[in-house]
């Protein structure tokens, strides 16, 4: 199984645990609506680039913002050729569901706009929510976060029976766990369930 870790300024990894944790790629947050920028990503992106993999980023849909989010991550993430595609992070559940979905709607088509090819990271009954409101959601990719509980979760080859969700939607990967330890320290992890290139830039942009 292949793992991807993903991180954030609250959960800062170091070069060498995350070469130790044997991950094939890391995730950081880069953005949080159109008013916080993530502090630790560019230090996340020369940990990545030090142990030549992947890396990949997400903009976090806030509660609080009203401008153009996709904008805002773009201009902070500046994501590049090889990266992974940018991810849309739909878990604000306070916003409601209708919100929630209009808001990665929007955000995926800017991002499309621009030449990318988002991810949509959600869990898989906040997703069946999303498409019910927004049925032009089921076109997106999906990064789904679903722990399996305390006994299963330690057994992460369970992870290959989770290809698709409902209705036919592609999950690239799977999130199966938020207690990954590496040398003492815990951290999200994530199968991945494709092949790594399918899911990063690739040409211009």
């Amino acid at each position: 199984m292949k793992l991807v870790l993903d991180v954030s300024n609250n959960d800062t990894i170091e070069y060498k645990i995350f070469v130790a944790s044997g991950a094939v790629a890391l995730i950081a947050k880069a953005t949080e609506g159109t008013g916080f920028q993530d502090r630790a990503f560019a230090y996340h992106r020369q940990v990545a680039t030090n142990a030549r993999k992947p890396f990949g980023s997400y903009l976090f849909l806030h509660p609080d913002s009203n401008g153009n989010e996709a904008a805002y991550y773009l201009d902070y993430a500046k994501p590049k050729r090889g990266d992974l595609q940018p991810i849309i992070d739909a878990e604000v559940t306070n916003l409601g569901i209708p919100d929630l979905a209009r808001r990665a709607r929007i955000c995926a088509r800017a991002l499309e706009a621009k030449g990318y090819r988002p991810l949509l990271y959600a869990s898989a009954g906040i997703w069946q929510q999303m498409i019910a409101v927004e049925p032009s959601l089921k076109r997106l990719r999906v990064w789904e976060a679903q722990y399996p509980g305390r006994f299963s979760r330690w057994f992460p080859r369970l992870a290959t029976l989770r290809i698709k969700l409902r209705h036919g939607v592609s999950v690239v990967m799977w999130q199966w766990t938020d207690s990954y330890q590496v040398d003492g320290h815990h951290y999200d992890a994530s199968a991945l369930l494709t092949n790594i290139d399918n899911i990063r830039i690739g040409g211009s942009l």
